[in-house]
């Protein structure tokens, strides 16, 4: 099939406009941050491992050889073969092009093994890129970058969305087997973004892979120094239920499968594991958000959790803030994932978070606390997380579940086995927390009188009955209202899920 290409003369224009207004198009001058701040943005990070088809969309700093070493010092293997086929050319200004596979794969061995600083100290691969124009194939009508293509073959400008190449993880320095690409815009929805990466990868023949997506905006600085309280709270607890509903969504996937009795190897292979926040990441967050947003470096202190948080310190421009959604795997309900990552981007943009002012205020008094206790409101928030220690669950344990897991005793006995149980059985805390003194449910009886029956009846099946962990969590989220009212605050209805509700 013949190659389509735009209008030569139109795409010259184009790219000369493009090339005046570039600058304030991107995350990384400096000098365009208002008109960034004003937009907001999104960036999705493409882990991938290096084969033919991502070795074609890269190349040096400026297409020849000699990008890739700066100072000169080409290794005498290349050098050799450079003379023996291109003696009229300097082997620097050779075209990286006219390599083939094999020795542009002994090249990028040889950058990463001079590498002089750690992984953890600089992930970038040295003098490589994204190519500015690359050549993608799409087998059906596609959308990609904001514009949509039809079946065929294109060359497409992608100079304004890829940033930096990485080295996917340690292992992957030594032998260049591995790269995190960064898809970029200060323009495109949050969700279309993820959607243009796996379009890309589908594009030039590379597999579907898993993706983490940050979604920035600008720090609400105005209403952070008029009612840093106030405003903290809703944003924290808005941040606490985005990862709620990442999980909520992760419980939903779990395909349903006989119950086994509780001690069966069969069930133990059963019980899924989160990799959830820590309760102190909302008191940091907390903390951040009330004033430390003015001076702390973050780093990757809060990152790691189904939604991590980052702060200023991890952009390229002042005064930002980020959430990195982490969890968005290659087997994702499309149109649900993309209404989740829009969504959240439109809140965090209006400023909007989906439980009001008011209403947080009117929780923490109730849990006597006093909003100007900044001390206190952080131990509080350190407790609303269902993610604690079972020791702590267990002394907090609410009276309507404790006839259910028996005296003192028979309690204790019930909740250390699972301390001990496969990977710790953290998905279990979801059944022990206390979710009717819960932000969601404040103030609602009715809520939260049916949350309670199906917690009880929840627990029941777990610890009397000896179903599988994954029926009853999956059951118990569905049935009890909290996946309806999480999603609700982000502007989600429950017919959303519907085809995550996988049956036998």
């Amino acid at each position: 099939m013949a190659r389509k290409k735009c209008c030569p003369f139109l795409a010259s224009v184009l790219l000369a406009l493009l090339t005046l207004i570039k600058p304030c198009l991107g995350w990384s001058n400096p000098s365009c941050s208002a008109a960034y701040q004003k937009q907001g943005g999104a960036a999705v990070e493409l882990e991938m491992g290096v084969s033919q088809a991502v070795l074609r969309i890269l190349t040096t700093s400026d297409g020849l050889v000699g990008g890739l070493f700066p100072e000169g010092d080409l290794p005498g293997f290349y050098t050799q073969w450079s003379k023996q086929n291109y003696p009229r050319v300097e082997p620097a200004k050779v075209d990286w092009d006219l390599l083939d596979e094999d020795l542009q794969m002994r090249l990028l061995v040889e950058v990463s093994r001079r590498k002089k600083t750690d992984f953890f100290e600089d992930r970038v691969v040295p003098n490589v890129k994204v190519r500015d124009i690359i050549h993608v194939q799409f087998d059906q009508t596609t959308d990609f970058l904001g514009q949509q293509y039809q079946r065929g073959e294109y060359d497409v400008d992608v100079s304004r969305f890829f940033r930096r190449v990485e080295y996917i993880s340690p292992a992957s320095v030594a032998n260049f087997s591995g790269v995190e690409l960064h898809l970029r815009s200060s323009e495109m929805d949050a969700g279309d973004l993820v959607h243009s990466a796996w379009n890309f990868q589908a594009g030039i023949g590379a597999p579907k892979t898993h993706l983490h997506e940050h979604v920035v905006e600008p720090l609400p600085i105005e209403a952070l120094e008029k009612a840093p309280e106030e405003t903290s709270l809703v944003m924290t607890e808005h941040y606490r239920r985005i990862n709620l509903l990442a999980e909520f969504v992760s419980v939903l996937k779990l395909r349903r499968i006989s119950a086994n009795k509780r001690f069966s190897w069969s069930r133990l292979s059963t019980l899924h594991f989160f990799d959830s926040i820590n309760p102190n990441f909302l008191s940091g967050i907390y903390r951040y958000f009330a004033g430390e947003w003015k001076y702390k470096k973050l780093g990757d202190l809060f990152k790691m959790g189904w939604v991590g948080f980052r702060g200023s310190d991890a952009y390229d421009q002042p005064n930002l803030y980020g959430y990195e959604y982490r969890s968005i795997s290659d087997s994702s309900s499309l149109p649900l994932r993309k209404k989740i990552l829009s969504n959240l981007q439109k809140g965090m943009r209006s400023q909007e978070y989906g439980l009001s002012s008011p209403s947080m205020l009117d929780w923490v008094r109730s849990k006597g606390v006093n909003i100007r206790d900044e001390n206190a409101v952080s131990a509080l928030w350190e407790s609303t997380w269902y993610k604690q220690s079972y020791t702590t669950l267990l002394k907090r344990l609410p009276a309507y579940l404790r006839p259910i897991l028996g005296g003192p005793v028979r309690s204790f006995l019930k909740v250390a086995s699972l301390r001990f149980s496969w990977m710790g059985n953290e998905a279990t805390k979801m059944l022990l927390y206390d979710w009717s003194t819960d932000p969601l449910f404040h103030a609602d009886p009715i809520a939260q009188k049916k949350l309670i029956e199906e917690q009880q009846r929840a627990l029941n099946r777990y610890f009397k009955n000896g179903e599988a962990l994954n029926v009853v969590l999956k059951d118990f989220v569905w049935s009890s209202g909290l996946l309806e009212r999480v999603a609700q605050t982000f502007g989600l209805e429950k017919s959303d899920f519907d085809a995550l509700e996988i049956t036998p």
